[in-house]
């Protein structure tokens, strides 16, 4: 399933019920890809794949996109490596 801004627009309820059924059909073996801007969703899928200029970083966990960018959130790590590269 690939799926563009899922919750995009939604209440919290819904989008928090949205989520837990991706999380159903995953666990039941389905594939999914999430595309979004949102950090705070991204940090909820067990993977993701970072672009930034044509260029992917990953597959990585969220802890691990976190520990390489040296922030404390998905956010801080992805500004401090946009940071980087613009330097």
């Amino acid at each position: 399933m690939l799926l563009d801004e899922p919750t995009a627009g939604l209440d919290v309820v819904t989008r928090n019920q949205i989520w837990h059924w991706l999380g159903e059909l995953a666990a039941l073996g389905h594939g999914i890809v999430v595309a979004t801007h949102d950090l705070a969703e991204a940090e909820r899928c067990p993977a993701i794949l970072h672009y930034r200029d044509g260029i992917a970083l990953g597959p990585l966990s969220p802890a691990a996109l976190i520990a390489l960018g040296g922030g404390g959130s998905l956010e801080a790590a992805v500004t401090a490596l946009a940071l980087r590269d613009a330097a």
